[in-house]
């Protein structure tokens, strides 16, 4: 007898790879799909990954999760049964379900830090408005005004990589020594959910096969370059960034995709 015959749990995580799921399950509607009919589970939520990478720098196969919440307990080994799966793919998911649909767009500090490919909200099939569901943390998270320990800040920074919260809004609720203990974290975080977005809009570019426009201005100091620069860039109606003359030119630099 297995382990898995004796846990029962609310919370459970289903994984498998597209080449071993079951006969009649081909894609993540078709699991949600047979989740909805054969488990019927309080929340479920379903997402294809196929863009992560092995450790050996390898593209990974392509797999499905599905996060299962349920109302009462059930033993892992009859979810795993109702599935028609193996016992040992339907696994306990310890932490919170919100943290646990979080994990399906690698959305949480573990995944980000093991550098996992994020996905997009908008990819997963659930039985709940899953992107809502997201934005809706950074809420919660806004009216907790007291206590803001080590957790509160875990999730702030969880929020600052799927985009649902900014770097200056974090610093605006953290005391002066939280500050100085995650302002590098803060920092990298920040940078990763830059890189996820840029690479986002080069893939969107790409799609539309767009050119990025330069304009060269040049004359001697003095003449108004940079003020007839901002001209051009506040006719775009979109936020634009000028850079520095210090070592680093594009310190402060926040995505925009305009640059003087």
């Amino acid at each position: 007898m297995s382990d898995n015959n004796a846990i029962r749990c609310k919370n459970m995580m289903y994984t498998q790879q597209i080449d071993h799921l079951p006969p009649d399950i081909k894609t993540a509607s078709d699991l949600a799909a047979h989740i909805e009919n054969v488990l019927a589970p309080k929340e479920y939520a379903v997402i294809l990954h196929d863009q992560d990478i092995s450790e050996d720098g390898t593209p990974a196969e392509a797999h499905l999760h599905a996060m299962l919440c349920f109302k009462n307990a059930r033993y892992l080994s009859a979810v795993a049964k109702a599935l028609g799966d193996k016992e040992q793919y339907v696994q306990k998911w310890d932490g919170e379900a919100n943290n646990g649909h979080a994990y399906l767009i690698h959305a949480t500090r573990k995944a980000q830090k093991a550098g996992k490919h994020p996905y997009d909200p908008c990819a997963v099939v659930a039985n709940f408005n899953f992107p809502e569901r997201m934005k809706a943390i950074v809420t919660e998270i806004e009216q907790a005004k007291a206590g803001h320990n080590a957790c509160n800040v875990d999730a702030l920074l969880d929020l600052l990589y799927i985009g649902g919260t900014t770097k200056a809004e974090i610093e605006k609720q953290l005391s002066g020594s939280q500050y100085a203990k995650y302002r590098r974290q803060i920092e990298d975080v920040d940078a990763k959910r830059l890189i996820k977005e840029a690479e986002k809009w080069r893939a969107e570019m790409k799609a539309k096969n767009a050119q990025i426009r330069v304009i060269w201005i040049y004359g001697p100091s003095g003449t108004g370059k940079t003020s007839l620069a901002k001209e051009y860039a506040q006719k775009k109606g979109e936020p634009y960034f000028v850079s520095g003359s210090s070592r680093d030119i594009f310190q402060g630099y926040n995505g925009e995709h305009t640059l003087i």
